[in-house]
């Protein structure tokens, strides 16, 4: 008998990998999202069987939603530390009530296992190599609900509900919810449309990165494990750690090659993020094995050839900020609602 996984954020930048890849493992998914970013970014997969699409508000859904559900994947939430900040109540209404109040209806109605996407942001900025001993030191309202959130579901995770957080590193690569407003991303953009990319600063910075795909497939693989591995655990998930400016290196080594032609690297202005922090991802690696698959210089490829093909170009919604600005600008702080319901 097929079990029945519920993804929310199912049409964000990760969820759109995830429910492709449940569905090909064999998982019936229950889609949810407010789908602000539209329905067509399930176009992939909105035919297949299996699959229920359904649109609503994580801060509003009730135990009828869990009926039957096996297995949730909580994705939901504003994903960047910018988009936090347009309006910091309702981000905490969403990020943290909205997330809550889906763990408390899961744990509720007797569901099995639950994996929350967390975020490395959580170290913010640290010395050394952060393992999932470190203290975290949130530099943003992102990053410090994200360590709330783990809190919580720990503290809800017994024997009879198996909660695991997934301390995600920063993500690239082709996705069906494109965006550019990821620095890999963004790079590739920039050298393919300006034969040049920017780099903030010294470029100094340090960054853990892993492909959109591959942390799709790392909360697969979890729930595939005995819960006593993963039951009240939290794990940093990434294929690497880089610095800024080595990063620009290599993606313009990967454009260059692409399109034939020399590609520049400018330093502008002084760089603001104060995150940087290395992240070990040796934890999860020692007890389950490598997961991740796809490379920096795979995701800025992939990048290119669909652009060079007139495929995922860039528009306001592939750039998380601006896209919630203009909702905001429209609808006011209700946006969501207006989408949800």
């Amino acid at each position: 008998m097929k079990e029945t996984l519920l993804i929310t954020g199912a049409g964000g930048y990760v969820g759109t990998h995830l429910v492709e890849q449940a569905l090909d493992k064999g998982y019936r998914v229950k889609a949810l999202d407010t789908y602000v970013f539209g329905k067509d970014k399930m176009a992939h997969v909105e035919a297949r069987d299996d699959l229920t699409m359904i649109k609503a508000d994580i801060r509003g859904v009730g135990k009828d939603l869990f009926k039957d559900v096996d297995f949730v994947a909580d994705l939901a939430g504003f994903s960047n530390d910018p988009s936090a900040e347009i309006d910091p109540d309702l981000t905490r209404s969403v990020n943290f009530g909205g997330c809550a109040n889906v763990a408390k209806m899961a744990k509720g109605s007797g569901v099995k296992r639950y994996v929350e996407m967390s975020s490395c942001s959580v170290y913010g900025a640290n010395e050394g190599i952060c393992d999932e001993s470190t203290s975290p030191n949130p530099q943003s309202l992102y990053a410090q609900i994200k360590a709330e959130v783990e809190e919580h579901l720990m503290e809800l995770s017994d024997n009879d509900f198996c909660a695991t957080a997934l301390r995600n590193s920063t993500c690239f690569g082709l996705s069906n919810r494109m965006r550019y407003d990821l620095v890999v991303n963004l790079m590739s953009l920039n050298a393919f449309e300006d034969r040049s990319l920017k780099v903030f600063g010294s470029g100094n910075q340090r960054r853990p990165l892993i492909h959109a795909a591959d942390s799709a497939a790392i909360v697969l693989h979890l729930l595939e494990q005995d819960p006593s591995l993963v039951r009240g655990e939290i794990f940093n998930i990434g294929s690497e750690n880089t610095r800024v400016i080595d990063l620009a290196d290599r993606i313009r080594g990967v454009v260059g090659d692409a399109l034939g032609e020399e590609i520049g690297v400018e330093h502008v202005g002084e760089n603001t993020d104060i995150r940087d922090y290395e992240v070990s991802f040796a934890k999860f690696t020692n007890r389950f094995g490598i997961v991740t698959s796809l490379s920096v210089e795979d995701g800025s490829r992939e990048i290119i050839r669909a652009l060079m093909g007139g495929k995922a170009l860039p528009n306001l919604d592939t750039m998380t900020l601006q896209f919630y600005q203009s909702l905001m600008h429209k609808y006011g702080s209700s946006f969501l609602s207006t989408f949800g319901q």
